[in-house]
């Protein structure tokens, strides 16, 4: 849940009355968020957790300003937030690699399609490797 580190708890990001509604083929409005309010403070760590399709994904891409809620309002310290937010980065489950290919092969194909030669692209890949830390793992 939430646990705080210091004496700072002033609202960082803030959800207030959020709805979500998406429009279907059909016509018909499907609500996926009915009145959300969260605060997120200062040196809070927040899990949202449940099911898939319980609107986890739609809370957060309102608070990083990717899409607009039908309702309610978004703050960001304490201004209602107009567009994308600043202070706020999303990495979802769903990842870009090729999980057929290894931790070097996903690497040096990025590499390869930038049309760089082998020598170079296996001194960026082995630095790229080393900078996060999967150094002995390039076979994984």
């Amino acid at each position: 849940m939430k646990h705080a580190i210091s004496a700072d708890h002033s609202v960082i990001c803030e959800l207030k009355g959020i709805q979500k509604s998406f429009h279907r083929e059909t016509g018909h409005a499907l609500r996926v968020l009915e009145d959300i309010n969260l605060e997120i403070r200062a040196n809070e760590v927040v899990c949202l957790i449940g099911p898939s399709g319980c609107g986890k994904s739609t809370i957060l891409r309102i608070f990083a300003g990717l899409i607009e809620p039908t309702k309610g309002r978004t703050y960001y310290h304490n201004k209602k937030m107009e567009g994308l937010n600043p202070g706020v980065a999303i990495v979802f489950q769903n990842f870009a690699l090729y999980p057929w290919m290894t931790v070097e092969a996903n690497v040096r194909t990025v590499l390869q399609a930038q049309g760089l030669d082998d020598e170079t692209i296996k001194a960026k890949a082995h630095r790229a490797i080393q900078l996060v830390g999967l150094e002995g793992f390039e076979e994984a």
